[in-house]
Order: structure tokens, then C-alpha cells, then sequence
């Protein structure tokens, strides 16, 4: 770019001294003029003579004034050229920031994926944790209705913590355990466990699991009284 503005001005310069050196071959083919008429010296110098200097004279005069005219031309050019090469950059710099702009785009694109499988992946883990924590009620469930007085202790201490769990379906599901022990064991009243209903029916957050454990609740005081009865 440095180079085309220099060579521009460059031809600048050699119009301005184009026309320059016309106007000052004119003059000077003027003032020859004038002095050969004024001094005399015409009727001496032969008319060939006079003719020759004349062509001469409008010869350089031609020629310089195609030189001026080559080099205005050449001046609007470079110009051209400049111009060209200005809305070129334009060009570019516009391309540039579409390229940046979609990039940027792409990234943001990226970034959202990335949060979507890092959601992913937590749903995933979640429901593995929870699933887990099923058979682990289950599993528990089993021994703390068999008939082996130490697995069925493990049992309890086991459903009475997961009964505490922060998911709330496995706390309904340990809910839907002690709801059964009535229809399972001879002596099935635990007050620790009873005492652990009663918490979740006034403290539970979740309202399906205080409606859970209150109809737990029920169904042990309404067995329980007619036990008494009996």
C-alpha cells in the first residue's frame, strides 16, 4: 500500500513538471521569437533555418505534452488502483469478522454441548446413585424380614439411615418398607421406626413423602390399637 501512494504522488509530481516544462518551452519559443523580430536577425537567418527552430520548437512542445498526458494518466491509474485495493481491505476486514463472528458462534455452540453432557452425565450419575440406593432398600427390606436376628438388626439400622437419604424416592420407597413390616412380623412395632414416621410426616420437605409416612402412621396405629384390643 506504501508503495503504490508513493508511486502515486511520484507521478503527481511529474505531471505538475510536465506541464511546467510546456509552459516554459513556450515561453521560450515565444521570446526567440520576439527577439529575432525585434532585433533584426530574422531577415539573416535563413527562412530554414527559422522554419527548422520553429519545428523543433513545436516538436518538444508535443512532446512534453504527451508526456503530461501519459503521466496524468498514469496518475488516475494508481489512483484506480489505490481505490481498488482500499475497498479490498474493506473486503477482507469484512470477511474477517464474518470468520471471527462465526467462530465465536461456534464456541458459544460448543459451550452449550459441553453444559448439556456435563447435565448429562450429572442425570446419569444421579439415577446410578439412586438405583443403587433402591437395591440397597431392597436389599435391606429382605433381611429385615428373615428370620436371622442379626441381619435383620443390620437391616433396620440400614432402612432407618436410607429413610434419611436426600432423595426423596428413596425415602418414600423406605416409607413403603415400614408400611408392609404389620403384614411381615409377629412383633413388628419398633419405636425407634415409628419414632422416624412421625418426623417425616412433621419435617419431611417433600410433601408426597409426609403424605406417605402419615398414611404409614395410620395403618400402624389403627393395627396397633386393635392389637391392644385384642
Amino acid at each position: 500500500m506504501a508503495v503504490y501512494k508513493d508511486l502515486a504522488e511520484a507521478n503527481a509530481q511529474a505531471v505538475e513538471s510536465a506541464h511546467h516544462t510546456l509552459n516554459l518551452i513556450l515561453v521560450l519559443a515565444g521570446i526567440i521569437g520576439s527577439i529575432l523580430t525585434a532585433t533584426g536577425i530574422g531577415a539573416v537567418v535563413s527562412a530554414k533555418e527559422a522554419n527548422r527552430l520553429a519545428k523543433e520548437a513545436n516538436q518538444l512542445a508535443k512532446e512534453a505534452n504527451q508526456l503530461a498526458k501519459e503521466a496524468s494518466q498514469l496518475t488516475t491509474q494508481v489512483s484506480t488502483n489505490l481505490q481498488a485495493l482500499d475497498l479490498g481491505k474493506k473486503q477482507m476486514q469484512q470477511d474477517l469478522e464474518k470468520v471471527l463472528n462465526q467462530s465465536l458462534d461456534k464456541i458459544q455452540q460448543l459451550e452449550r454441548l459441553q453444559m448439556e453432557l456435563r447435565d448429562q452425565i450429572n442425570s446419569d450419575a444421579e439415577i446410578l446413585t439412586r438405583l443403587h440406593a433402591l437395591a440397597e432398600v431392597d436389599r435391606y427390606a429382605m433381611g429385615f424380614f428373615g428370620d436371622d436376628t442379626m441381619r435383620r438388626k443390620a437391616a433396620k439400622k440400614g432402612l432407618l439411615q436410607l429413610s434419611k437419604n436426600p432423595d426423596p424416592i428413596i425415602r418414600r420407597e423406605c416409607l413403603c418398607v415400614f408400611a408392609v413390616m404389620p403384614d411381615y412380623l409377629e412383633d413388628w412395632f419398633d419405636e425407634e421406626i415409628a419414632a422416624q414416621i412421625e418426623h417425616m410426616v412433621e419435617k419431611d420437605k417433600e410433601r408426597g413423602v409426609r403424605k406417605e409416612a402419615e398414611a404409614t402412621k395410620r395403618k400402624w396405629q389403627r393395627l396397633r390399637g386393635r392389637r391392644l384390643r385384642n
